[in-house]
C-alpha cells in the first residue's frame, strides 16, 4: 500500500530539482563534446597544420576520443567526491573545470605563432651563420 500511495503523489520538488541538476550537467558535458566534434576539422587545421590533412583530422579525433576514455575515471573521482562533500559542490567544480579547460584551449597559440617565435629566436641566427637549412 505504501508504494501505491507514493506513486500516486508523483515526484517531489526535491526530486525534480535533482533530476534537473543532473540533466543540466549531462547537457553541458555533451554540448562540450558536440562543439569539439563539430569543430574537429577546424581544430585539425589549426593545431596539426604541419601534417597531412587526413592525419591532422585523425589526430583531432584521437584527442576527442581521449575525452571519452577519461570519462569513467572522472566518474569514479567525482562520484566519490560527490558522496563525500555533496553533489551540488561537485557539480559546480566539474562545470568550472570544463569551462576553464575549454577557455584555455581557446588561448593556446597556433602553429603559426610557434613557427614565427622560432624564426625570431637565436636559433635562426645560428642556422643563418652555419648555412644549414631547416
Amino acid at each position: 500500500m505504501a508504494t501505491a500511495d507514493a506513486q500516486a503523489q508523483g515526484i517531489s520538488a526535491e526530486e525534480r530539482k535533482v533530476i534537473f541538476a543532473s540533466s543540466l550537467g549531462t547537457v553541458f558535458e555533451w554540448y562540450d563534446f558536440y562543439l569539439y566534434g563539430s569543430l574537429a576539422a577546424i581544430i585539425a587545421k589549426q593545431f596539426f597544420a604541419g601534417t597531412d590533412p587526413n592525419t591532422a583530422f585523425i589526430f583531432a579525433l584521437l584527442a576527442f576520443a581521449a575525452g571519452f576514455l577519461v570519462r569513467p575515471f572522472g566518474a569514479i573521482v567525482f562520484g566519490r567526491l560527490g558522496d563525500m562533500v555533496g553533489r551540488k559542490y561537485t557539480f559546480l567544480v566539474t562545470i568550472l573545470i570544463m569551462g576553464a579547460s575549454t577557455f584555455i584551449v581557446g588561448l593556446l597559440p597556433l602553429r603559426q605563432h610557434w613557427y614565427r617565435s622560432a624564426c625570431d629566436s637565436d636559433y635562426s641566427a645560428y642556422f643563418a651563420r652555419s648555412g644549414t637549412r631547416r
